[in-house]
Parts: structure tokens; C-alpha cells; sequence
């Protein structure tokens, strides 16, 4: 649900966060097309997070400055902090390593990182409240604020499609918090289809940033 607490990226948004998840989005897309990559990608969007997360050091900062990047645990660490350390170095990135883990730990380090995004979908089009195919989602426990998202949306084959553009204009969207989100997206996913894809952006609500799920165009 909603966090009642706002953490320091909420408001100090780094460009480097938006490469960061970009890289991810593209390597996530890539799998599903089943094109081969090295692991090297996946540990350059760990790279650039770290580096994003030391250069705004702030109250809330899970990454130092130090030798390593490593996380700072401190004399008494969280279990989040502690997570995040073995996340970023305990697992093995050799080549020999399957992709979808190294994928599953990077995601489960942005859950770390970004209070959970698995539980918030940014809608733009007909599964927001009131529209054709909000009965999709319609019986998901949760609730619904309003916020904005950044890029453009076109209509392919008479459905809205959208498509992420950090410095493209503004977009209007309403987003369902819901600690169920994650064991409904596969249903939605194939409600969706081949057209659209699941994933990651930063959606402003009330001034704060949150990052969301959202379907966007497949076709970009």
C-alpha cells in the first residue's frame, strides 16, 4: 500500500535513476525475446544505481562511498541493508550463471531500493477507473491515487499505447497501490498481449516520485 514514510530519492530524483531502470526495462525485454546477452549489462544497471545512490547521499542512503560501493550496514544493519549486501555481493555473476537469476536479483534490488514497485501500476488508458477493461483489475484489494508519467501515447490498432520519455511531456494517470499486485500481473500480462509490456517508470504523485509498473508499447 502506500508508504507513510518518503524516502530521500522521492524528492532528489537523479537522472542517473531513469538510465538505471531504462538499462533494466531493455535487458528485461531482450530476455523475453529470447536474445542472448552477457551478464556484464545486468551489473552495469547495479553500477550505475550505486553510483546514482552515492553521488545523492543523503539520510535514507543505502550505498557509501567506500572501496567497494558496498552497502553501509553500520554496527547494528537492517535486514533491507542486509539484503542489499548480499544482492550486490554475495551472488556469483560469472558467465556461467543463469540469466534469470542475476535479472530476479537485480529487480528484487530495486524492490529494496524503491519501497516495493511490484505493488504499484500506473494505469493511462482502459484499466483506469471508469474505462472499457477497468473490470481487469477491478477486484484488486488496493487503491487508487492520481499522479503523472513522462512520454507520449498514440493509438495502435484503437488502444492507447505508451511509450517512457524522461523529458517528454506529462501524462495524466491513476495508480493502484495493492500489496496483491505481483500475483495478478501474470493475468494482466496476458490480457495485455503481445502489444504491450510490463514496465518500470517514475510516476510523480503529490510531488513525489514513486516507481510504478505501467504497460507500454511493445513496438517502441
Amino acid at each position: 500500500m502506500v508508504s507513510e514514510r518518503s524516502e530521500w530519492w522521492q524528492t532528489n530524483w537523479s537522472p542517473d535513476l531513469d538510465t538505471a531502470i531504462y538499462d533494466l526495462n531493455s535487458v528485461r525485454r531482450r530476455k523475453s525475446q529470447g536474445s542472448h546477452f552477457q551478464s556484464a549489462e545486468l551489473r552495469g544497471v547495479l553500477d550505475r544505481l550505486s553510483y546514482s545512490f552515492i553521488k545523492c547521499k543523503q539520510q535514507h542512503e543505502f550505498l557509501s562511498t567506500g572501496d567497494r560501493g558496498g552497502i553501509e550496514v553500520g554496527e547494528e544493519p537492517t535486514e533491507i541493508q542486509i539484503r542489499a549486501q548480499w544482492i550486490l555481493y554475495g551472488m556469483d555473476w560469472g558467465q556461467d550463471r543463469q540469466t534469470c537469476d542475476l535479472i530476479a536479483a537485480v529487480e528484487d534490488l530495486i524492490d529494496l531500493l524503491f519501497d516495493c514497485p511490484r505493488t504499484k501500476l500506473a494505469a493511462y488508458g482502459t484499466l483506469r477507473p471508469g474505462e472499457v477493461n477497468h473490470n481487469i483489475v477491478a477486484d484488486i484489494d488496493g487503491i487508487w491515487r492520481d499522479g503523472t508519467i513522462t512520454g507520449e501515447v498514440s493509438q495502435v490498432r484503437d488502444y492507447p499505447s505508451f511509450v517512457w520519455k524522461v523529458s517528454g511531456p506529462e501524462v495524466p494517470v491513476k495508480v493502484l497501490f495493492s500489496n496483491s499486485l505481483h500475483e495478478e500481473y501474470p493475468r494482466i500480462d496476458r490480457f495485455e498481449g503481445e502489444f504491450y509490456e510490463r514496465v518500470l517508470v517514475p510516476v510523480t504523485i503529490d510531488g513525489f516520485v514513486h516507481v510504478c509498473y505501467v504497460y507500454a508499447s511493445s513496438l517502441a
